[in-house]
């Protein structure tokens, strides 16, 4: 997510998003329908690398500017919109409350249940970091929002599930915040 975050190609695209969401069409707008055509590809590209099952841009604010699934999530608002108390809502409200520099910025939420995807999912947020060949609000070195991936269990599962490296007694657990303590879960329990 790291490499990600300080990709200029992402960085600028988030750029054009935002900047074509702040008109009063909002995703109808031609400035935002200019950065879709330029852009949209860049979103499934990070997908297809990260194997995530979705990827977003998100302001500072809390809109989904950019989506490369477009589920009902897409053009919502974090902070007031229907998705408020999901895990995806939870990450970036911790995201946002952490520094952008590295990775000291970016979180892993729980896996729970995410309504717009219809299944289980976690979210790894990270603030954007302003660049050298910064643009718009980061020429200013300010945040303008976050990259998020979405991860399926189903990756989580294979990872979990392979046996390489770890003869005959290795196993895996994952660790989780859960009822205000922590605790394991061996993989087969997800």
């Amino acid at each position: 997510l790291a490499i990600l975050a300080g990709q200029g190609y992402l960085m600028d695209a988030f750029a054009d998003f935002a900047g074509g969401f702040q008109s009063p069409e909002k995703e109808k707008s031609d400035a935002y329908r200019a950065a879709e055509t330029a852009h949209q590809h860049r979103l499934k590209t990070a997908m297809a690398q990260t194997g995530a099952y979705d990827v977003f841009f998100i302001t500072d604010q809390g809109d989904i500017i950019a989506t490369a699934a477009r589920e009902s999530d897409a053009w919502t608002n974090l902070a007031q919109g229907p998705y408020t108390d999901s895990n995806l809502a939870e990450a970036w409200k911790k995201a946002m409350s952490k520094p952008y520099s590295g990775t000291a910025g970016r979180v892993i939420g729980d896996f729970t249940y995410y309504e717009p995807s219809s299944a289980q999912a976690a979210f790894m947020v990270m603030r954007f970091a302003p660049g050298s060949k910064a643009r718009g609000q980061w020429a200013k070195g300010e945040s303008i929002g976050c990259i998020a991936l979405q991860i399926p269990v189903e990756a989580i599962n294979r990872i979990a599930q392979s046996r390489e490296g770890m003869g005959k007694t290795g196993e895996t657990y994952f660790v989780g915040q859960q009822n205000g303590g922590w605790g394991t879960l061996p993989f087969c329990y997800l």
